[in-house]
């Protein structure tokens, strides 16, 4: 099956994040070892951890070039899906007036949960995509996640998806700044392995 540009895109972040873990261990692991070589002087060793050093981190900043490139890409495309989507001009209306008599986003949420209507759910992301700041909601992007995740339960077909890819794209996010972090850092902890294996194990999970 041919992939959608936003799938193609969101896999290939999925590889570059994978990538960027490969290639922190490789260097450690190198690092190590030349560490426990052998050497008549030490200005050898020095020069060879240098130069291991420039060369991998230098295949790094590459693998995160070509993620952030990835993950530009599919910010664009999941806004452009979530500014197009149509649920119609009376679920805005309503969505309008519910905000308007003072009820909570959340709570409007819900209700359409309770009644899988999309429309409405669609129409409350829609609102705070364009006035939710504006008309001091100041949890709209907390709002446009929460319908995310009532669209992947309610919505159907390309509705669904599309809500589903958005989340992925916010767990891929998240992984993004916790590896890339540690990628650029190094030699890596302990705790910098932990860290990313959640983060990893967070990208495999959101896939599904």
């Amino acid at each position: 099956m041919t992939m959608t540009p936003l799938e193609r895109h969101l896999s290939d972040l999925r590889k570059s994040l994978e990538n960027l873990v490969e290639r922190r261990r490789e260097l450690d692991s190198q690092s190590f070892e030349i560490q426990q070589r052998t050497y008549r002087f030490e200005e050898d060793r020095k020069a060879d951890l240098a130069q291991l050093r420039y060369d991998g981190n230098r295949r790094i900043e590459l693998t995160l070039a070509s993620a952030q490139e990835s993950l530009g890409f599919a910010r664009e495309l999941v806004q452009r899906s979530r500014v197009n989507a149509n649920p119609g001009e009376k679920a805005q209306a309503r969505v309008k007036e519910l905000l308007e008599r003072g009820l909570a986003p959340s709570v409007v949420l819900e209700r359409a949960k309770e009644l899988g209507d999309e429309n409405i759910a669609i129409a409350l992301r829609t609102e705070m995509l364009f006035f939710g700041n504006e008309k001091g909601f100041a949890d709209a992007s907390e709002t446009i996640e929460a319908t995310e995740r009532g669209l992947a339960e309610i919505g159907q077909g390309s509705t669904r998806r599309e809500a589903k890819q958005a989340l992925e794209l916010r767990t891929l996010e998240q992984a993004f700044e916790k590896i890339s972090e540690v990628a650029l850092r190094g030699p890596t902890s302990g705790r910098d392995r932990i860290a990313v294996g959640f983060a990893m194990e967070d990208v495999k999970r959101a896939r599904g």
